[in-house]
């Protein structure tokens, strides 16, 4: 395709974007994109400094497990990727193609030329490292720790904040919010603070002020108006995690901020009997898995959902019971 074939196509694309946006919208949109060119100068590279009053209470119940969890490859998409070796966060897997490190929101991820930003998404929601800290938990080998901290400082380095694709989607970095929620369970961080000096001080340097960040973004850059329905659910369970469970100087405001949104959505985008309106049988339960893993987080956190919440979640359940046929 010629450049001017697809600058055609592009402005096609937006033309017919625009048509379906309202007045509301439109300014949303405008606001949004001036802000990301403020980011561009002002924001890239950020890291921010935080502390806190006190490392959170454990609040999963992990019942004795038998290995083995030792895996060096984990699947992406049907391809290996090892895990046990230095890994291309820019990657992708699927076509062989890789993004570059330019400003996060300036990157093309609609077409493939780069490569498909859903093989490179996939490797960054970071969701092999439950794993690994299984591994730890249950072995007591430092090697496990160590390679978990080894891959936090790698993405830390790699990933310099609005620099390259793993900062354009908020979904993103909101399911990386959930994946480190488990893995910070998984692993007793608060415990190994105390007993791991070296591990507290990777913690307190890298760990938690890299969890602080992407609250920080998830916080600022949420879907709104067409842009929303199970993003917004993904977005709003992520950052409901991040303020619910870390206190952080921020973390009341978006906690109540995200359980505001949650308790709007879950009634918005189910019928009165539990259906997702989407009707898309494939995302049924990848949203489900939000909504029950915010609510079980705010009852352990003292952020319990209202009786309308916790009802409609079990209608939800009732007909996913339904769907699957289960006799």
């Amino acid at each position: 395709m010629s450049n001017r074939s697809a600058q055609l196509d592009k402005l096609a694309w937006y033309a017919n974007r625009l048509k379906t946006m309202s007045l509301p919208e439109i300014n949303y949109r405008l606001n949004t994109a001036a802000r990301k060119k403020y980011e561009k100068w002002q924001k890239v590279g950020y890291f921010p400094q935080v502390s806190l009053s006190a490392y959170p209470s454990p609040i999963l119940f992990l019942p004795e497990l038998k290995g083995p969890f030792e895996a060096k490859e984990h699947s992406i998409f049907g391809r290996p990727l090892r895990i046990d070796k230095e890994i291309d966060w820019h990657h992708d897997p699927v076509s062989g193609g890789r993004f570059p490190l330019d400003y996060s929101f300036s990157i093309d991820t609609r077409t493939e030329k780069h490569g498909i930003v859903k093989g490179t998404w996939e490797v960054n929601r970071l969701q092999f490292l439950t794993n690994i800290c299984l591994q730890y938990r249950y072995s007591g080998e430092k090697q496990y720790l160590q390679r978990f901290i080894d891959i936090i400082k790698s993405w830390k380095e790699s990933n310099p904040y609005l620099k390259g694709v793993n900062w354009y989607s908020n979904i993103e970095i909101n399911l990386r919010i959930i994946t480190w929620f488990l893995c910070w369970e998984i692993l007793e961080a608060s415990q190994l603070c105390n007993e791991d000096p070296d591990f507290k001080q990777f913690v307190d340097s890298q760990w938690l002020p890299l969890i602080y960040l992407h609250g920080q973004h998830a916080d600022k850059h949420p879907s709104k108006f067409s842009s929303s329905n199970n993003h917004l659910i993904a977005e709003a369970s992520g950052l409901f995690i991040a303020g619910a469970y870390w206190d952080f100087p921020s973390s009341k405001k978006w906690a109540r901020k995200a359980q505001r949104i949650l308790e709007r959505e879950i009634q918005l985008q189910h019928s009165p009997n539990g259906i997702n309106r989407e009707e898309a049988s494939e995302y049924i339960q990848f949203i489900t898995d939000f909504f029950l893993i915010a609510y079980v987080v705010g009852e352990r956190r003292g952020y319990p959902f209202s009786d309308a919440y916790r009802e409609m979640l079990k209608k939800i359940f009732h007909y996913i019971y339904n769907l699957m046929g289960i006799s």
